[in-house]
C-alpha cells in the first residue's frame, strides 16, 4: 500500500516498481499456463492495487496500473521479463539495457519489480 504513488516523476517510483512485479507475475505464471491467477483486475491483488491507485496516485499512473493489472506493460518490459524466462544472457543484458534507459528512473524501477515478481510467481508455481 505504501508503494502506490511513492517517489518523484512523472510514474512515481513505487508505481513502476508495483508495474514490474505484477506483469513479470502474470508473465512467468501465463508462461505454466496458470496466468488466470492474477491477469484479470477485478480480482485479487490487481484488485486492491487499482483501488488504493484510485486516490493514491497521479491519472498517468493509474493508467499504468490498470494495464499491469492485467498483465500488460510496454514492449521493453515485456521483453525484459521473457528473456529472463527463456535464459538467454545476451538477450537479457540487450533488453534490460534497453528498459533501464526509459525514463529518469522508471526502468530502473520497473526492473526492481520484475526483480521480485519472477521469483514470487515460482513460488507460487510451487504451490
Amino acid at each position: 500500500k505504501g508503494l502506490i504513488g511513492l517517489g518523484p516523476g512523472l510514474t512515481p517510483s513505487g508505481d513502476d516498481a508495483i508495474t514490474g512485479l505484477l506483469v513479470s507475475l502474470a508473465l512467468t505464471l501465463k508462461a505454466y499456463n496458470l496466468h488466470a491467477l492474477v491477469t484479470h483486475p477485478s480480482e485479487g491483488i490487481g484488485s486492491l492495487i487499482l483501488y488504493i491507485a484510485d486516490h493514491g496516485t497521479n491519472v498517468i499512473s493509474q493508467e499504468l496500473l490498470w494495464y499491469a493489472a492485467r498483465g500488460e506493460a510496454s514492449s521493453s518490459t515485456e521483453a525484459v521479463i521473457l528473456d529472463i524466462l527463456s535464459g538467454s544472457a545476451n538477450s537479457v543484458r540487450e533488453s534490460t539495457r534497453k528498459l533501464i534507459s526509459q525514463g529518469a528512473s522508471s526502468g530502473v524501477d520497473q526492473l526492481w519489480g520484475i526483480l521480485l515478481g519472477i521469483p514470487l510467481a515460482f513460488d507460487i508455481i510451487a504451490g
